[in-house]
């Protein structure tokens, strides 16, 4: 569930069926369901989501976007829900200054919890919520749920 994978396609914020799209099959190699079927999803602006990092898109070596995934599980009826949320990286927020900070604290978070292999790894449970306290950075996000 570590690795990165580098999409090179530029999805603009009207262009959300791209995300989609590279969501669907992220969906369907990490958790085998078909999100096609009957995967709800509504476009928000999201700052604090804990989860993993697991996927990246990348413009010519820049990073645009991540996508972050969890899973809740229900204990009474022993049923879990996935929740995907794709957050865009603005346009005029895309610096390299920016960018390298991302990279930075991906990185170092990453070899203090053993992951060598720098990866988006599923180590990072509070991704966004460091994003967003650090670094000015606006994000836009599709969050996807499903009941599996």
């Amino acid at each position: 569930m570590g690795e990165t994978i580098m999409e090179i396609r530029e999805i603009r914020e009207q262009d959300y069926a791209s995300a989609i799209e590279v969501s669907n099959k992220a969906i369907k190699e990490l958790y085998g369901v078909d999100p096609e079927m009957d995967f709800n999803f509504k476009i928000k602006n999201v700052f604090v989501t804990p989860g993993n990092v697991t996927r990246a898109i990348f413009i010519d070596k820049m990073l645009v976007g991540l996508f972050v995934l969890t899973e809740e599980r229900y204990i009474h009826n022993s049923k879990k829900k996935l929740n995907i949320n794709f957050f865009y990286i603005l346009g005029e927020f895309r610096t390299k200054e920016n960018l390298d900070n991302i990279f930075e604290y991906i990185q170092n978070f990453a070899v203090t919890n053993g992951n060598e292999k720098i990866g988006f790894d599923s180590s990072l449970p509070f991704f966004s919520n460091h994003l967003v306290d650090n670094w000015d950075v606006k994000q836009q996000s599709i969050h996807f749920e499903k009941v599996l």
